[in-house]
């Protein structure tokens, strides 16, 4: 016999359903079994579970139950009873766990379908969290959709930092900076030690064309995370344009300094470009025309199209 059983399966359903419930179970092929404490805390579920007879006996062969086996028994009774609610939080969970496992197998149609079944659970943050995969899943193809499933986890759980993050790109992306601005805001109340999300507030800030504010969010992400090179490297570039030109050097020269030997992507080479070219033009514009010159020519060997670059170097 199973471990986690205290008890043989019964032959008659000792659950919480009776009467006619008992009977129609019956009729399904279904027992209730009964689990030790430590099993029940673990998988969220009542002391009795039912579960298909066949089921039972084909799963004891290897010793133990799959969770896969209680979910059918719990499915077939709650098509017998729907009102029976004490099983939702195990199947939200479960249904989360299959959906994940299909979007490792990139079924994402079966991977919304299990989401969707979770969300419907009604089971606060399993339902947040399933609501959270829904967006990220249809984002690209419905962002209105998509939007209304953030906001969806977000009432869920509001203590939940990433769907204010994942949302806020979203928003972002649609030109609503006013939006974006707010919720990565909210996700950096909710994780205050995250240099990521201030990161954000700080290139949403740019967008709008709030320097001071950017300048601050960079300011303090580079408090929060000094190692990280490229933050220095974007409070240097905003102080430049603040024609704070002695600060921007301390920054942007703090930055070059930290960024390792090699860089991937395209994203982290350019912006080691631009910060040795936005060193260069305070440099210049601090009078030091030959620091300058020096590092325009490090720009135009690392990218000799760099039209910034060629035009100082043309002066």
């Amino acid at each position: 016999m199973d471990e986690s059983l205290n008890t043989p399966a019964s032959s008659t359903p000792q659950g919480p359903n009776s009467g006619a419930i008992s009977q129609a179970a019956i009729s399904k092929g279904l027992v209730f079994i009964e689990l030790k404490d430590e099993v029940r805390q673990r998988l969220e579920l009542p002391g009795m579970v039912p579960i298909f007879k066949t089921d039972l006996d084909e799963e004891l062969k290897s010793g133990q139950i799959a969770p896969a086996a209680f979910a059918a028994g719990i499915e077939a009774l709650k098509i017998l009873s729907p009102e029976v609610k004490e099983y939702d939080r195990f199947l939200a969970r479960y249904y989360l766990l299959e959906g994940q496992r299909n979007l490792e197998t990139q079924e994402t149609y079966q991977a919304q379908r299990f989401f969707q079944k979770a969300l419907d659970l009604e089971q606060g943050d399993l339902s947040a969290e399933a609501a959270f995969y829904m967006a990220a899943l249809i984002g690209e193809a419905d962002p209105e959709q998509a939007i209304h499933y953030y906001r969806l986890s977000i009432e869920l759980n509001p203590a939940a930092a990433t769907p204010h993050f994942e949302l806020g790109r979203l928003l972002r992306e649609r030109r609503d900076l006013p939006g974006a601005l707010e919720e990565f805001e909210t996700a950096y109340r909710l994780e205050p030690t995250s240099a990521n999300l201030l990161n954000e507030v700080g290139e949403t800030h740019l967008m709008a064309d709030d320097l001071p504010k950017a300048r601050a969010a960079f300011a303090q992400a580079a408090i929060l995370e000094p190692e990280i090179w490229f933050l220095p490297v974007r409070l240097g570039m905003v102080e430049y344009n603040l024609e704070e030109y002695p600060a921007a050097i301390r920054s942007l020269r703090k930055g070059l300094d930290l960024a390792p030997e090699a860089l991937e992507g395209d994203f982290t080479q350019n912006l080691y470009i631009e910060g040795l070219y936005y060193l260069g033009l305070a440099f210049r514009d601090s009078g030091r025309s030959d620091q300058a010159r020096k590092l325009f020519r490090s720009v135009l060997q690392l990218n000799p199209l760099h039209e910034g670059a060629q035009g100082a170097m043309a002066v």
